[in-house]
């Protein structure tokens, strides 16, 4: 116990920490005495603990930050310790890349109803058949060009325009997904694994 304890017995409350032997925060605040406060091989302090700081020596040390929920902060070595395996590891890095697929793909189709997207199928498959010959019939993009108002032949060649834009860009978000996940399962470390991310 520190030798400020060793004084008259305060008036007021004073403040104190209890910190164990790691530096360790137990308790801290104000009181009017610290009989029962500190647990055996515990230090008690006449002073009150900044937050999210262990004590090392004479100094208050600031907590550094959580890498992630996943880290256990470890008293002894004073550093954050994720303890998941690596299959668990890379089971969770996969969950996190995938869903940044998702949000890419989403916007891929975003402000289209549902209804209009059960289409897409249809119009994709007489598109590329008209792509590849323009005597192929496309009965359900003419009758959109119908109900737009607008030539047949634009209605295909716009069609055409917008499934290869979007082909390209499926193409890339599912080959980096790929790829990504690939890495996750050849890295061998912690460190490799979370270092395969998504790209902003």
């Amino acid at each position: 116990m520190s030798d400020a304890f060793n004084e008259e017995a305060p008036r007021s409350p004073f403040p104190f920490t209890v910190i164990d032997v790691h530096g360790q925060v137990l308790q801290s605040g104000l009181t009017m005495h610290v009989e029962g406060l500190v647990p055996e091989g515990c230090t008690c302090l006449r002073e009150r603990a900044p937050l999210n700081a262990y004590r090392i020596g004479n100094a208050w040390v600031p907590m550094p930050v959580q890498p992630s929920p996943f880290h256990i902060f470890d008293w002894s070595t004073k550093q954050w310790v994720d303890h998941r395996t690596l299959d668990v590891l890379r089971a969770d890095q996969i969950a996190a890349i995938d869903q940044s697929f998702r949000r890419g793909a989403a916007a891929l189709t975003a402000g289209y109803p549902e209804e209009e997207r059960l289409t897409w199928s249809v119009q994709q498959s007489e598109a590329l058949a008209w792509g590849t010959d323009q005597a192929s019939a496309t009965p359900f993009l003419d009758g959109l060009a119908r109900s737009r108002g607008i030539d047949p032949a634009l209605m295909r060649e716009k069609t055409l325009e917008a499934v290869n834009v979007f082909m390209a860009a499926s193409q890339q978000l599912i080959g980096m997904r790929q790829r990504l996940r690939d890495a996750v399962w050849a890295a061998e470390t912690p460190e490799q694994i979370a270092a395969v991310v998504w790209p902003n």
